[in-house]
This record gives C-alpha cells, sequence and structure tokens, in this order.
C-alpha cells in the first residue's frame, strides 16, 4: 500500500472528504522532501522541484475542512523533517522563520538546516495572517524554487529579509466567503492561484458523530506515517524518468497545449492555471512515486495518474473565482468618480479625503488613484504641495455618457 493510501485508509472514519486527506498528503511529502529531489528540465540549470500549493476550498458548513490540514500538521510535525509554520502571525514572521537556522533530532542524529525551507499549513486561511497586501504577492514568488537560486530578498517595511534557497510547501483550508473577502485580482489572475491546486468539495464523504470506536476502521498511526516521511527525507538527487514515461508526457503536452498555441483552439482561463498545468502534472508524478517508493523512479502509472488529477484544475481554479476578485474598495472607487465628475474631472487629493472622511483613509485613497490611474480613467499630478486628481476630458465625456446610458437616459 502506498503511503497516500495508508493515511486515506486510517482516516476512512473521518467526515472530511477524501479528497481533501489525499490533497493534504501529497503536500505532506512535498513538505518533507523539500527540494533535495528534482526533475531536470532538459538542463541541470533548469529543474522542476516538488513543491506545491494546496488549498481546500469548502462550498458548505460540514465539509470538516480544517481536520485534514490540522492531521497532516501532527503527522509532518512528528516527523521533524522541516520547518512546520502554523498559527496566526505576519508574513515577516513567516519569513523570519524561514531565515532563522534549526536543528532537526531523528533516531539520535542532529541535523543542522540553514537552507530556507518550511510547511506553511493553515486550517483557515483567513485567519492565519495578519493583514498585508504582500502577503499572497510573497508567497506566490516564494513558489518559484526554480528561480530561487541562491540568495533571495524581499524588501518590506520591517526592513530587507534575506533567505537561502527558499523551498516553500503550502496547506491551507477556506471557504468561499472568506477567499472572497481575502484575495485580490491580482492574486486570482496570472499570480497566486495560477499556482495553487485548488481541491474543492461540497459535502462530507460520510456522516459520523465520532462517538463511538470502530474497531474495524484503523486510526491515524501518526508515529507510522511520520516515520516513512523521514526516510523520504534523506534521499537525494534527480527524479528517474524512463524514455517510455517521458514520451506520454510529451504527447499529453502537445496535445494539450499545440491545438491553444496553434490557434485552432481558445481557452478562457485568466487564473493562469492552464498554462501552468505542465508543471504540475511533474510535480505531482513526483510525489505520488514517493508516496509508493523512495527509489526516485517515476512510473507510467504515477505520470497517467497526475495527468489526470491535474487536468481538472483549470475548471476547478476558474469556478473558484467566479463572483470573487471585485475589489473591497469597487464602491468607494464609485464614490471617487462621482465627485470627481461633479467637480469637472479635478479635484485636489487633500479635499478628495476631506470629502469622505469616514469612508475612505489615505491608504485607501492611494489604492483607488493607483488603480484608477493605471487603468487609464485618471491622471495624478502635482498640485502646489500635494497632488490633484484629473480626468481626461475624453475620459469625462465617454464617463458621463455611460451615467446617462445606465440611468435610461440614452437608449
Amino acid at each position: 500500500m502506498t503511503w497516500i493510501g495508508k493515511l486515506l485508509n486510517e482516516t476512512e472514519c473521518f467526515e472530511a472528504p477524501k479528497e481533501y486527506f489525499y490533497w493534504s498528503g501529497l503536500a505532506a511529502i512535498s513538505a518533507s522532501v523539500k527540494d533535495n529531489i528534482w526533475i531536470s528540465r532538459a538542463s541541470e540549470k533548469f529543474k522542476t522541484y516538488p513543491n506545491i500549493y494546496v488549498m481546500l476550498l469548502a462550498k458548505t458548513g460540514v465539509t470538516r475542512k480544517s481536520h485534514p490540514p490540522s492531521l497532516v500538521e501532527q503527522i509532518v510535525t512528528k516527523a521533524n523533517v522541516t520547518r512546520v509554520i502554523s498559527g496566526r502571525g505576519s508574513i515577516e514572521k513567516f519569513l523570519d522563520d524561514l531565515g532563522t537556522a534549526i536543528t532537526i533530532e531523528n533516531n539520535g542524529t542532529r541535523k543542522l538546516i540553514k537552507d530556507s525551507c518550511g510547511f506553511l499549513i493553515t486550517g483557515e486561511l483567513s485567519s492565519s495572517f495578519v493583514n498585508n497586501p504582500q502577503t499572497l504577492t510573497i508567497l506566490t514568488h516564494l513558489y518559484d524554487r526554480n528561480y530561487n537560486v541562491g540568495k533571495w530578498t524581499v524588501n518590506l517595511k520591517s526592513g530587507v529579509k534575506v533567505l537561502n534557497k527558499p523551498t516553500v510547501s503550502f496547506l491551507a483550508a477556506t471557504n468561499d466567503q472568506h477567499m472572497k473577502s481575502w484575495f485580490e485580482a491580482k492574486d486570482m489572475y496570472g499570480g497566486f492561484l495560477g499556482r495553487t491546486l485548488v481541491v474543492s468539495a461540497d459535502a462530507p464523504k460520510r456522516l459520523n458523530p465520532l462517538l463511538r470506536k470502530n474497531p474495524d476502521i484503523p486510526e491515524p498511526d501518526i508515529d507510522g506515517l511520520a516515520k516513512y516521511l523521514q526516510e523520504l527525507s534523506k534521499i537525494q538527487g534527480e527524479m528517474y524518468i524512463e524514455d517510455d514515461v517521458m514520451v506520454i508526457f510529451e504527447k499529453w503536452y502537445e496535445g494539450y497545449y499545440g491545438q491553444v498555441l496553434r490557434g485552432e483552439s481558445d481557452v478562457d482561463d485568466k487564473t493562469g492555471t492552464f498554462s501552468r498545468i505542465g508543471e504540475h502534472v511533474l510535480k505531482v508524478s513526483m510525489l505520488l512515486s514517493l508516496s509508493e517508493s523512495p527509489d526516485r523512479i517515476i512510473t507510467k502509472d504515477n505520470m497517467l495518474e497526475s495527468i489526470s488529477l491535474c487536468e481538472p484544475f483549470v475548471e476547478v481554479n476558474k469556478r473558484a473565482v467566479r463572483g470573487i476578485g471585485k475589489s473591497p474598495l469597487a464602491q468607494q472607487t464609485a464614490m471617487v468618480m462621482e465627485y470627481l465628475e461633479s467637480k469637472n474631472g479635478f479635484a485636489t487629493r487633500i479635499n478628495t479625503l476631506q470629502r469622505f472622511t469616514g469612508d475612505i483613509d489615505h491608504e485607501d485613497l492611494n489604492r483607488i488613484a493607483t488603480t484608477l490611474e493605471e487603468s487609464g480613467f485618471i491622471s495624478i499630478e502635482r498640485y502646489g504641495n500635494g497632488v490633484a486628481y484629473q480626468i481626461p476630458m475624453g475620459v469625462l465625456e465617454k464617463y458621463r455618457k455611460w451615467k446617462l446610458a445606465k440611468k435610461g437616459g440614452e437608449s
């Protein structure tokens, strides 16, 4: 039985959907092997590592979405093979933890970890981070281990953070409402979401009050599951892919992407997931292989299963963002445009802040003005000791016509 099979067997009595435990288990393997293994992409200079981001998306309140991450956290913590970072904190604290050397001990041997590897895990995404608009942007950059080959730096208000070859695996759970309130459009369209495997379920796999023990159903063997992760953490080197397995991937790759590149078909995917499915397939094929054995051989079955698992994520991710991504400042943005229009397209920043005291603060106005400027709706100009906002005359005319049409003033 594979490691994932053992995990599923030992969690059969629990209500959380099977797929939640499945992908949580793959994330645990991902975190345990870190960047010790890889697939060379026709060159030693370009590699694909098995770190993955997984988000369990609950459609209802009874899917028990937090249980699989909690159980996996216990298993990986018991294995003691990498940093496990959980609980509520800031992105700055997370980066500090990644940048701090730690000593891990297994079976009497001690090992100092200087590289910035870690497993970020939470049972509820929206409550895990202190609010910082940079959080998901930073996590997006940390995902790309193949580009982070040496020192990695990021500038924050608290200072410059420097990490060494950061390798991050991520597992979180959330629901529709929290996702709507926490994610911004930049995170969902081509950024964070395109790198994340969103696992959605509508109902629990079974109902079980969990008051009675069933001797016929095994309980999770935390020690046994952790022991295998310890074994995996010791292996190093390139994954082996036989030629016939490469052919399977190459034929699928050509069929999957070829028609789109030739203009023979179109994929309406603004999340960026479609372009990353090939990378996801390779990552998951590695994890499926490691679930079976530490021998680092990707088999035909591993590759075919990975393809079948990953292809649906384009549609899953597209469904996940429907109705999401509307700016939390949409109403305030409309208020600013109405105000500027009433001032014939021109107003100073200080007058705008005074007009909307209690509704819009200076940070909100910065974001609104930047969005409107990048969209071509306004220009930001120096005005005395401050700045002013100007709607170009052509845009102002179109805006007024649009308002009339919206009110029924024009056909």
